[in-house]
Formats: C-alpha cells, sequence, structure tokens
C-alpha cells in the first residue's frame, strides 16, 4: 500500500470520520470505502435472548457489533435493539491536527492533544487507567471520541468514534 493511501485512511477529523469512513457509516458504506473484509463476525455484548422454560425471551436490550476486519484496520459497527449506535474504527496509527501519532514520541502526542482541545476550544477532558495483566496504559479523550492504548512508549491500539455514540 502507498503512504497516500495509508494516511487517507488514518486521517482523525473528530466527530465525523477517519479517513473515508463516516462514525455514521453502516456495513455497505465501509465495504464501498474499503472493499471486502478479510474477516466478518457478529458479537453480542450480552446474549440476544434467554430460555424462560421452553420459550426463549429476548433480553433488554440486545447489543451486538459487526466487527469487519482488514490488515490495519478493525471496524466495529454497533446496534442496539437493531437500531444502528455508530461505527468505531481500532488501528494503530492516526493523523490528527498533521501530525501522525507515529513519527512522535508518547509525551508529544500527549501533548497534542491537550494543544488540540485548547485550539478548538473544547473542554480538556483525558482519563487515564494502567491494566497490570497487560502492562498498558490507556488515554480516553471522550469528548473528542479517541481513545489511546500504550505499552511503554509504543501505541498497541487506537479507537476512534462519535463521543458517547455508543451509550445511547
Amino acid at each position: 500500500m502507498t503512504d497516500t493511501y495509508l494516511n487517507e485512511n488514518i486521517l482523525f477529523t473528530p466527530f465525523a470520520g477517519i479517513g473515508k469512513i463516516s462514525f455514521m457509516s453502516e456495513e455497505k458504506d465501509i465495504i464501498s470505502a474499503l472493499g471486502e473484509p478479510e474477516q466478518r463476525e457478529i458479537y453480542y455484548y450480552n446474549s440476544p435472548s434467554e430460555t424462560n422454560g421452553e420459550q426463549f425471551v429476548p433480553t433488554e436490550p440486545i447489543q451486538y457489533s459487526v466487527n469487519l476486519y482488514y490488515s490495519n484496520i478493525a471496524v466495529f459497527i454497533g446496534y442496539q435493539d437493531e437500531r444502528f449506535q455508530g461505527t468505531s474504527v481500532h488501528l494503530d496509527d492516526l493523523i490528527l491536527d498533521g501530525q501522525r501519532f507515529s513519527e512522535v514520541y508518547k509525551e508529544d502526542v500527549l501533548d497534542l492533544l491537550e494543544n488540540y482541545h485548547n485550539k478548538n476550544k473544547l473542554r480538556f477532558i483525558c482519563q487515564t487507567s494502567y491494566t497490570e495483566s497487560t502492562n498498558e496504559e490507556c488515554y480516553e479523550y471522550d469528548n473528542i471520541g479517541l481513545t489511546i492504548w500504550y505499552a511503554g512508549n509504543d501505541i498497541t491500539n487506537i479507537c476512534v468514534m462519535t463521543p458517547n455514540a455508543w451509550e445511547m
């Protein structure tokens, strides 16, 4: 893949999308933009039904995602009771405000994000957590729909989506 193609597909526009993918894109839109995925799965966040004696009873609400996996990107399309919630994209690199994250140090990415908030007059909110089992730090910028995981100074995952889209 060319650098131009990769750069176009990792260009993050908060509240709108990443590359050719809008956060309001559904499966057909993703496939139109990226082609057929290497793998497709449906993942249920809760059981779609429970047994009540002999009869199946739907649980409320039924939440699931259609997950499309490509070589350098994973796209999760969320639903609750068949109602579209939004699209999230997982990848290992990102361009925001002209800066490619993989080209700078972790501290520079964190500074860039704080400066981005200030420049765009957005309230700066960053929640951090640490997962001991994976030795990962997580930085959540929920107000712009960005989460970044680091193992040491290396990015292990980036997730972008419409802020709070899946919390309807």
